[in-house]
């Protein structure tokens, strides 16, 4: 797995539960499209009440799906639920909002899709269908005329099932905690396995702030925030925490027209990959993706052990200027660079590793989050804390000591280690602001951190890694976010505020 599948898995994963908590009891009978491998699937079928609680079962959300609340998002499928899509001979008519004939009479409605506006702005749907000759057509209205529900003539039966409810989820913003990305993650529709597991696909893409817009041209590169949309299903259940082979992902598909059975390009593709038929075209998507220019770096080696003439230390820097390339040269000139240094590296003496140091205590986790939102997204910057403590003072004496603690964050990483209480360490506005958190932490602990074990002190000048803001700890649901251990089976003991 590598660190750019897992920023799509913590999109996904943090989007599905937002999905679920929208959706609340309206997940339950809403569309899912079949999932053919090697072809047949496309069908929207009814979501079942078991597939729906063991997709929210997989997605481990912190707010519990509640199947029995009402949706908060209106359906938008632009054809009525319960609509009739194929009738007996051709005897199927399809209306707009007024009630007026749209369309009519034909033998089978495919899909209704939103579709490029006209040159004006004006917003416009495609209505695909089969005529009474048996030919598809395809029919570009401007949404005002966008049809609404099906009408069977002259008492005609209608064929299959009618149609599920697609709900409009709006689109969900998702900052990464580790590196600061904003993405934007757009729920495409529900898809069903061969095993009967229903997964939320998503269209994933770095916002405007954070990478490249989209059809723009500063190249494909997969890094960071910096890449073209992709598709990502999880068959095991959305956000990577199914298992199995892992999630599908591949280059989002540009706007086109339905399959033959109302399927849309996305589908179609995740089905392809699913089935391994365009395992050479996804090589060579994949190959454009990693095409283009990419910023050039320096390489530095510095010694630790090395001393002068007199004895006296002294630091040596061996360095590797790599200039903006395009791929895949800039991949080699790192690989040379590489192989460069490694010689110096052999030369230099090298440091003799700290015995290892056993820790001692209980583990406390504090979590923060700020009283502002972030300057990149609308979410509120979150971070957790975490040494071990021997005091004992237990979770109340633990809670008045970190409750009412604030402090502010920032680009200066401060970090202790060498003690018997882990390697706390902290991303803080300044120097002496880190090393305040970390003596209170210590005072608690029972450590002195300036008489055992060592202080170091690093930063970055990335304004998304090590954002600012006054943190406070979290009191979301009730109860101060600080525990007296590290995870479990179950949910650790927490004080209500």
């Amino acid at each position: 797995m590598t660190a750019f599948t897992d920023k799509l898995d913590r999109a996904a994963g943090a989007t599905a539960c937002q999905v679920l908590k929208q959706l609340g009891g309206g997940l339950v009978s809403s569309g899912a499209f079949t999932l053919g491998v090697g072809g047949g699937g496309g069908a929207l079928k009814p979501i079942l009440a078991g597939s729906a609680a063991l997709l929210a079962s997989n997605l481990l959300c912190e707010d519990p799906w509640d199947p029995g609340s009402s949706s908060q998002v209106p359906a938008g499928g632009f054809i009525t639920a319960g609509s009739c899509l194929e009738s007996e001979g051709c005897n199927l008519q399809v209306r707009d909002k007024d009630g007026l004939s749209y369309i009519g009479p034909i033998k089978k409605l495919i899909s209704v899709t939103g579709t490029d506006p006209y040159p004006n702005g004006t917003p416009a749907v495609m209505t695909t269908y089969v005529n009474c000759d048996g030919k598809t057509v395809q029919d570009k209205e401007s949404r005002t005329r966008a049809p609404f529900s099906t009408v069977l003539l002259d008492g005609a039966a209608c064929v299959g099932d009618e149609e599920p409810p697609v709900y409009d989820v709006p689109p969900y913003k998702y900052t990464d905690p580790d590196d600061g990305c904003e993405l934007t993650v757009e729920l495409q529709g529900f898809v069903e396995a061969p095993g009967g597991l229903v997964s939320p696909a998503f269209k994933i893409s770095p916002s405007e702030e954070s990478g490249l817009r989209e059809g723009g041209t500063g190249g494909g590169i997969i890094g960071g925030c910096n890449f073209q949309p992709v598709i990502y299903w999880d068959p095991s259940g959305g956000g990577g925490n199914g298992g199995g082979d892992g999630p599908v992902v591949g280059p989002f598909p540009d706007p086109g027209p339905p399959g033959p059975d109302g399927t849309p390009p996305w589908l179609d593709l995740v089905n392809d990959i699913v089935g391994g038929v365009l395992a050479n075209l996804i090589s060579d998507e994949v190959s454009d993706l990693l095409s283009g220019p990419v910023t050039g770096t320096k390489y530095t080696l510095t010694s630790v052990c090395e001393v002068d003439a007199n004895g006296d230390p002294e630091q040596i820097v061996a360095e590797v200027d790599i200039p903006d390339l395009d791929d895949p040269d800039a991949v080699i000139a790192r690989l040379d660079a590489i192989a460069g240094l490694l010689q110096p590296l052999k030369n230099f003496k090298q440091p003799i590793c700290d015995a290892k140091i056993e820790l001692e205590g209980d583990f406390r986790t504090i979590s923060f989050e700020s009283t502002e939102r972030s300057p990149f997204g609308n979410n509120r910057l979150r971070k957790r804390f975490r040494y071990r403590s021997q005091s004992g003072i237990g979770l109340s004496g633990l809670v008045d000591h970190w409750k009412d603690f604030e402090w502010d964050a920032g680009p200066v990483c401060v970090k202790h280690t060498g003690a018997n209480w882990g390697a706390p360490q902290v991303w803080a506005a300044s120097v002496d602001e880190g090393k305040r958190v970390i003596l209170h932490a210590a005072r608690e602990a029972g450590i002195d951190p300036n008489q055992v074990g060592k202080w170091s002190v690093g930063g970055s000048n990335n304004p998304r890694f090590g954002v600012s803001g006054r943190m406070k700890v979290i009191t979301k649901g009730g109860y101060y976010w600080i525990t007296e251990r590290l995870g479990s089976d179950a949910r650790p003991l927490v004080a209500t505020t």
